[in-house]
């Protein structure tokens, strides 16, 4: 029974999620980190989650559409079953914008309890994240990094990076 790799990517990103979803029933103080490739080609979901493989733009919505109905009833869970208040972060790696400016202004969110969210900052980028989260929660003493991120077009040399101005990334 040999399975293709767009198969091995869904029912991977489905154990992603009910692994995930297990987690608020364990006992004990827990840490983790998921990085769940969706979405992202090959997009492998319909909107109600069944399989399919397409890497055309509407495979993205779909996958969208299914994700935030796994992804935000997870997070609700979380939230009430916590006996300490977590720390939530959903974060992208990338838009679905081809461009360099469109490419880096990507999902980027935050529960952090307590008001600590008022150690966020308009121009925050993931280099930062975790040195705001460490600090505010864990004594950290990591210094901020400069707010600054780069493109590749990949054009014969992935390595050639160019600056993306901050002010660029909004817009």
């Amino acid at each position: 029974n040999i399975k293709t790799y767009e198969r091995l990517h869904y029912e991977r990103i489905l154990f992603q999620l009910d692994q995930l979803a297990q987690v608020p029933d364990l006992p004990g103080s827990k840490f983790v980190w998921a990085h769940i490739a969706a979405p992202h080609t090959p997009y492998v979901f319909n909107r109600d989650g069944s399989y399919k493989a397409t890497n055309q733009g509407d495979g993205m919505t779909d996958e969208i559409v299914y994700l935030n109905q796994r992804v935000i009833p997870l997070l609700k869970d979380i939230l009430q079953k916590s006996t300490t208040p977590p720390i939530i972060i959903v974060q992208a790696d990338h838009s679905k914008f081809e461009d360099a400016h469109g490419k880096l202004r990507i999902l980027n969110a935050y529960y952090l309890p307590g008001g600590k969210d008022t150690l966020l900052y308009p121009t925050i980028t993931p280099v930062n994240t975790f040195r705001v989260v460490l600090n505010a929660y864990f004594g950290g003493q990591y210094p901020l990094l400069p707010d600054r991120s780069f493109y590749s077009l990949y054009n014969g040399n992935p390595t050639q990076l160019q600056e993306v101005p901050i002010e660029c990334m909004g817009k």
